[in-house]
């Protein structure tokens, strides 16, 4: 049996099988890894709303191997409001301008930024972006995973706590602390989601 298991592990090395060569930080280059096919949640702030008219969300690809990525990212809004815009940022250029060098390692000035034109009519609504960030051609190693972007403040609704830790309770039912502030997830659907904390971001199970 021993001899069966590193056999197979060994196969598995030599055909590259699970050689992930990208991770996506939510928020920030420390921020946390985004899972596959997870679903990183934004609420729009007032700043967004009024003064920008414009939601930023940045995710900061990690190059995983020891040498140099060419790599693209398809960015296809699943679901939202008929007629947003959406800008895509990426390689250090804003439109993007196309593929891109990513060097090994964490490249800090070079986030991959969605950003979401928004109006007054999108108060309420959400938007799903489906995010893809592979090899340049062909869209080789590719990493897929969910950003939704809760346009005004009818998703979680924030509460200034005295709070102490990072996240708690975690996993969670209903409302958690994180940070200072306190995040009410009783209305929302199960799953992954990212909180800010203020200096960054924390990641929080919903059950």
């Amino acid at each position: 049996m021993k001899k069966i298991i590193i056999l197979s592990m060994a196969m598995m090395v030599a055909f590259g099988v699970g050689a992930q060569q990208y991770a996506l930080h939510f928020g920030s280059v420390n921020g946390p890894v985004v899972g596959v096919n997870d679903t990183s949640v934004y609420t729009t702030t007032d700043d967004d709303m009024n003064d920008l008219h414009m939601s930023s969300v940045s995710l900061f690809i990690e190059n995983l191997t020891s040498g140099p990525l060419e790599t693209n990212n398809t960015i296809e809004m699943v679901e939202g409001p008929a007629g947003l815009v959406t800008t895509v940022c990426a390689g250090g250029s804003c439109p993007q301008q196309g593929a891109y060098t990513l060097q090994p390692g964490n490249n800090d000035l070079m986030p991959l930024v969605i950003e979401s034109h928004l109006l007054e009519s999108y108060i309420g609504q959400s938007v799903l972006y489906r995010v893809t960030v592979g090899n340049d051609r062909g869209m080789a190693n590719a990493v897929t995973t969910y950003v939704r972007v809760n346009i005004g403040t009818f998703g979680i609704d924030a509460v200034e706590v005295d709070g102490k830790k990072v996240a708690y309770p975690n996993p969670t039912t209903g409302k958690v602390t994180v940070g200072d502030r306190e995040y009410d997830l009783s209305d929302r659907p199960a799953g992954v989601y990212f909180l800010s904390t203020g200096n960054g971001t924390a990641r929080v199970i919903k059950m």
